[in-house]
Formats: C-alpha cells, structure tokens, sequence
C-alpha cells in the first residue's frame, strides 16, 4: 500500500453550498497538487447518480487523488475506488481499492483492526458548526485511539481548521478529514492548501512522525 495523503476531503452537495460538487472537489485537489483523499458521502442519492458525480470528480482532479465512497461497496467495486465503513456498520467482504473505517471508541477500533483496515478516521475531535454547542471528543481522545490502531493512519475528524490542524497531529494523527473548513470555503484549494501546509509544517517540525 503506497504511503497515504495527509488530507481526506469528505464531500457533499450540501457543503458545496449551492456550487456543483465536481467543481468543488477540483478546486480542492488543484490546492493540494492532487495529494489527498476525496470521500463521497452522500447518503440520500441513489448509486447511479453516485456513480456520475465519482465519474465528474475523476475527470478533474489530478491522478495522484484518490477517490473513495461511503458505505456504497457496489459502487466502490463498480468504479475500481475507496470504500468507508461508518462506525457502526459490519464491514462487507472482498476487495476494495482502499479500505477505511470510521472509529469513535475502543470496540470500533477493535474492529478496524481486525478487519486490516486501511486508515481510520478517529472523531468527532472538535464541536462543530453543524453541531454548535456539542463539546468535541478531544485531543486526548485523538491521541489514545490513535495510539491503539498504530500502526494503521489515524486522521482526525470534526471542526478541523487549518489553526487546529497541527495540534492533531502532534496527538498522533496521521492526517486529518476535512468537510466544512474545505467545502464551505470561497477557495477551496487555498483553503486545503492552509490546511495542508500546517500538517506538514509540524511532521518537518517532528520528524518521527514520518
């Protein structure tokens, strides 16, 4: 398995605010030259509507990004990408391009390990916009599930910013996912690029951590 970008883009067209989704993505991957994760998750359509916009993204972005979708594994066989397992979810069987799970606490963790996962997404780390008021699980939390998936990538998730971002992974997180802070942004490449920037800012700052 190639070495993992630091940044997942979880995409949706409500994040997109009103803007068309392929569009958004693009200007993300473009910010990044290509270098991150790209997550679909969009519950409510219907996996051939899916399936276009997986195919509008491709079209766009660089050939470094990855594409990956959540908790549809017919679409992620159909079109050879990711597939992300929502915590709670039983994880089907077969191959994937990626495999990732979402992990809020040690039995979710137990379970991305023993199905050999691939990344985990560790959350929700900080309160977010969509959830005003709800206290975020904190950097704590971060660092010991993180420590126990090692040496699987942990990113963190929830109320991520680019002046948060470093903080996650002097935690232990491998990288971070990303929604609102990217999707929502008037320029999501600069945006992702800020974010990016402040990862690796602090992994050239501590070497040890790869």
């Amino acid at each position: 398995m190639p070495t993992l970008p630091r940044l997942i883009l979880i995409a949706d067209q409500i994040a997109a605010g009103g803007r068309p989704l392929p569009e958004v993505v693009a200007s993300a991957a473009a910010g990044v030259d290509g270098r991150l994760i790209v997550q679909l998750r969009e519950p409510k359509l219907s996996d051939t509507i899916a399936i276009q916009l997986l195919r509008a993204m491709r079209r766009r972005v660089p050939a470094e990004t990855v594409l990956a979708v959540n908790n549809r594994p017919n679409v992620a066989r159909a079109l050879d990408v990711g597939l992300h397992v929502p915590g709670y979810m039983n994880a089907p069987s077969g191959e994937f391009a990626l495999r990732g799970r979402s992990v809020h606490d040690d039995d979710q963790a137990r379970a991305a390990i023993a199905e050999q996962a691939d990344y985990a997404i560790v959350g929700t780390i900080f309160e977010t916009a969509s959830h005003p008021g709800r206290e975020g699980a904190g950097l704590a939390h971060l660092s010991r599930i993180a420590a126990r998936l090692a040496p699987m990538p942990a990113y963190a998730i929830g109320g991520i910013t680019a002046e948060n971002a470093a903080n996650c992974i002097e935690a232990g997180a491998w990288g971070v996912a990303v929604r609102g802070a990217i999707m929502g942004a008037p320029d999501p490449g600069v945006a992702a690029a800020e974010i990016l920037d402040a990862i690796l800012d602090q992994v050239l700052g501590n070497p040890g951590r790869g």
